[in-house]
């Protein structure tokens, strides 16, 4: 037989004029030569015939091979008609990414999975695996046997990855397939570019309880919930700046107003918010740690100036926090 075919061992057996088949010793065959007695033909008998299976090798190219034997005897030697026939290569799978080449931004660590979406396709497997890599990390098999029925048309994907897993930085993620005879795809990429986030955590309601109107001016301050949380996953190195102005002025059902709301840092320093500017309230630099809390003292933070003549009722307003990522 041509090189590009092997027997399959166990499959010789002879078949007689009925169509019933007899297995025959796997020693006719000397590697992918067969030699068989059939013994004696006649009138009678004058067909003998017999079957075996084989299985092609994989080729890295179409081959073109004829195929042809011959029979020997004392009176008659014949040799049959050559049969030619190509033997195809498997062709590998192709796979390809809906953001092929791309840089995909995410942000960590409260990003959801990122979803990368592709498709792929095979000329002539029963089934393909699909794999990922993380930069040079192992690879993953991320979907096991999909079927390839109908062949060579495109089937869809999502590859899911979870932005926490990732460092800060450029993470290179290939994708590709194996099909079942083990060829491989063209390997397919995108970037992910995981970019850390400066955002708040908490920001608590700042209650000033219940309050007598004072006989002269009196600075009170905020008697629970007095902090406020940062989050910073950019990694060290980065600087942050909270700011604050008054959005809504304290003003009572009644439809009178408090004037005197004012921030007090750590030094006892004061300053009126007012609607107009935003003033500075602390800075601060990246670490190690991604939840930074800012507390103040019961002197400390913000304040309101109760006057003699403030009217009696239930006041309430609202302060836009600012928080800058600064260089």
């Amino acid at each position: 037989m041509n090189p590009y075919v092997k027997h399959l061992p166990g499959s010789l057996r002879a078949v007689d004029q009925d169509g019933n088949e007899t297995g025959l010793d796997e020693s006719f065959f000397t590697g992918e030569v067969l030699n068989l007695p059939f013994g004696d033909l006649t009138e009678k008998s004058g067909i003998k015939k017999i079957r075996f299976e084989a299985r092609v090798n994989k080729v890295d190219m179409d081959q073109e091979v004829t195929e042809k034997s011959a029979s020997v005897g004392k009176n008659l030697i014949t040799n049959s008609d050559p049969i030619d026939f190509t033997i195809a290569s498997n062709r590998p799978p192709v796979v390809e990414l809906m953001d092929s080449g791309k840089i995909v931004g995410l942000e960590t660590p409260n990003a959801p999975s990122i979803r990368i979406p592709g498709s792929w396709r095979d000329h002539d497997s029963g089934w393909v695996e699909l794999y990922y890599q993380i930069d040079n990390g192992t690879p993953q098999k991320f979907l096991g046997k999909q079927e390839n029925n109908p062949t060579n048309v495109n089937y869809n994907f999502n590859l899911y990855v979870k932005p926490e897993t990732l460092e800060l930085g450029k993470h290179r993620v290939n994708v590709y397939a194996m099909d079942a005879e083990g060829a491989k795809s063209n390997v397919d990429y995108v970037d992910l570019l995981v970019e850390g986030r400066l955002s708040f955590s908490e920001i608590s309601d700042f209650e000033f309880g219940l309050q007598e109107i004072p006989t002269e001016n009196t600075l009170i301050f905020a008697n629970k919930n007095r902090g406020i949380t940062i989050s910073d996953t950019r990694g060290a190195g980065g600087s942050w700046s909270l700011k604050a102005r008054l959005k809504k002025p304290l003003v009572s059902k009644e439809g009178n107003q408090l004037n005197g709301l004012v921030f007090v840092d750590e030094k006892g320093n004061s300053q009126p918010l007012d609607t107009e500017n935003l003033i500075q309230i602390k800075s601060g630099e990246t670490g190690t740690e991604k939840l930074q809390k800012i507390e103040w003292n019961e002197k400390q933070g913000l304040g309101i100036e109760l006057l003699p003549s403030s009217y009696v009722g239930e006041y309430s307003g609202a302060v836009e926090w600012v928080l800058e990522d600064t260089p």
